[in-house]
């Protein structure tokens, strides 16, 4: 039965770990905004601790975070939630809790990747296993896992935003030089494998190649840079608090993403745009969908493409400055907070049709490593 419309929906968000990843963000956003929408009272959990150097929200009236439950005390907040909201990306210990017993609940899965590649991949089994399905992008709607799997409370879009009115007034910070950035997680899963030689192709005199995000390849990436007598050309700052900041110094975004690339909505491509940093990605995967080619940024199919887009945008500065207004212009008209809002809170009503019932994986973790076992099962 539906929870009277007197009280407030209970949603529990079950994330593998709280950190500063989009797909938090992500959650962290739809709390907020759903809970000024409608009768909703949200509870963050993450799985893990919470990852080292990531400061915890405020708390407020209707949005908590709890961190590393016990498994009893885990198994109440399921029960006691009239939804549970499931942010799905690939992690052992997810896939561990999904095979885990559960009480009788209304799930929705949220996929905050692109679903089509191992091991960031939408499986029948996931899929199965879920009541309803929100994805990130209108990429993974089209998969033909998702269009074929049985969920009783329907798939749908839930494109998140990022909190944009953070970027108002930012304003072009003048400099010498030629500015390309890079915003985002850093690491060869993620990031094209010739990241570094995409660039050091670029003949642009006074070209600086801009790094700034989290992640575990960045010794990688500056021995390549030595390997290949660039480093002089690229300034890597590591993880950066201020976006803002450094987009009022970018020429253009320049993105270039694996194409086993997991990404989904990419929020920091939003900002980019949302700030006019006309982007530079490839067709692949889901983030070209982001981008309107040749009005608000530049589609490329190979690496020549790619430097290609970024010499030719440096040489015509006006069709630079074009691609900006319209990135800006297209950024408020399409990543709207209220969109967002709309179509999760659609998403809750949808799941909160059906009685909670029991969710019970198709076989039994295998011992003593079933989360282990989990992730290779979406290899």
């Amino acid at each position: 039965m539906r929870p009277t419309p007197t009280k407030r929906v209970k949603v529990l968000h079950l994330l593998p770990q709280f950190g500063a990843g989009g797909g938090v963000q992500a959650a962290l956003r739809a709390a907020r905004l759903t809970a000024d929408a409608g009768p909703y009272a949200h509870q963050l959990v993450s799985l893990l601790p919470v990852s080292p150097n990531t400061a915890l929200p405020p708390e407020s009236e209707h949005v908590s975070v709890t961190a590393a439950p016990t498994p009893e005390a885990l198994s109440e907040l399921l029960a006691a939630a009239d939804v549970v909201l499931v942010h799905f990306w690939n992690t052992p210990e997810l896939y561990a809790q999904l095979r885990a017993a559960w009480p009788p609940a209304r799930v929705l899965l949220w996929a905050h990747v692109a679903g089509h590649t191992p091991p960031q991949a939408l499986t029948p089994t996931v899929l199965g296993w879920a009541d309803g399905l929100a994805v990130a992008s209108p990429f993974t709607l089209d998969l033909p896992t998702v269009q074929a799997a049985p969920l009783p409370a329907g798939r749908r879009v839930v494109f998140p935003v990022p909190d944009l009115e953070r970027l108002d007034g930012l304003a072009y910070q003048p400099h010498r030089g030629y500015n390309v950035g890079y915003v985002g997680t850093v690491s060869f899963d993620k990031l094209h494998a010739d990241f570094v030689a995409l660039h050091a192709a670029v003949d642009v005199p006074g070209a600086r190649f801009i790094v700034a995000g989290a992640g575990g390849d960045w010794p990688r990436l500056r021995q390549q840079a030595e390997a290949l007598g660039v480093a002089d050309r690229f300034d890597f700052r590591g993880y950066v608090t201020d976006v803002r900041a450094l987009l009022g110094t970018l020429d253009v975004f320049g993105y270039p993403l694996a194409p086993e690339s997991y990404a989904a909505a990419e929020l920091v491509l939003q900002e980019a745009l949302y700030a006019g940093v006309p982007p530079v990605v490839f067709r692949h995967g889901a983030v070209s969908g982001l981008v309107v080619h040749e009005h608000t940024g530049l589609i490329v199919d190979d690496a020549a493409g790619y430097r290609q887009a970024l010499e030719h945008l440096y040489q015509h500065p006006q069709e630079r400055a074009r691609l900006s207004a319209n990135a800006r212009a297209y950024a408020r008209a399409h990543f709207r907070a209220e969109t967002f809002a709309q179509t999760m809170v659609a998403a809750f009503e949808a799941v909160l049709q059906l009685p909670k019932r029991p969710h019970t994986w198709p076989s039994a973790p295998p011992s003593p490593w079933p989360a282990a076992a989990a992730f290779v099962e979406a290899l």
